[in-house]
Order: structure tokens, then C-alpha cells, then sequence
């Protein structure tokens, strides 16, 4: 899956992601019987608290939209 971009200080999702975050709803829908770990990052512009925050945030974000589109929650892990 090619990177995800975010806009600076913001974790939701942008329209430019939503065909990746597709073409993950259809892996995760089909592979039910794996297990899949969602990470972000951000860049080094805030303290490592706040970028840590942000990253978590992120993962989340894009979590909640997999589990929108039918991915079981049991399958991804954040």
C-alpha cells in the first residue's frame, strides 16, 4: 500500500487516501483470518509527545474508517 499523506497537525483522513484505504477494505474483508497492525508516523516539526500523540491518532483514524467499511475490529490491531 503506498503511503497515506496527512495534512500538517491533522489525522483526518483525505480524500487523496480513500482508494488505499479501498483497496485495504478489500484485503482485510478477504483475509479474515489473519491479523493486521495499523501504524502511522508523523514528521519532526512538534515535541515527541505531541508527534507521538498525533501518530496515535492517525492509526486510530484510519482504524475507524476500516471498521466503517466492514472490517472486523478482532482483525486490526493499532
Amino acid at each position: 500500500v503506498p503511503n497515506i499523506f496527512w495534512d500538517y497537525n491533522k489525522w483526518d483522513i483525505r480524500e487523496d487516501a480513500v482508494p488505499y484505504l479501498e483497496s485495504l477494505v478489500t484485503l482485510f474483508r478477504n483475509n479474515q483470518n489473519l491479523k493486521f497492525e495499523i501504524r502511522s508516523h508523523s514528521d519532526s516539526r512538534g515535541s515527541y509527545e505531541f508527534n507521538d500523540e498525533l501518530s496515535e491518532k492517525r492509526a486510530k483514524e484510519v482504524v475507524d474508517y476500516l471498521v466503517k467499511r466492514g472490517v472486523p475490529r478482532s482483525i486490526v490491531v493499532s
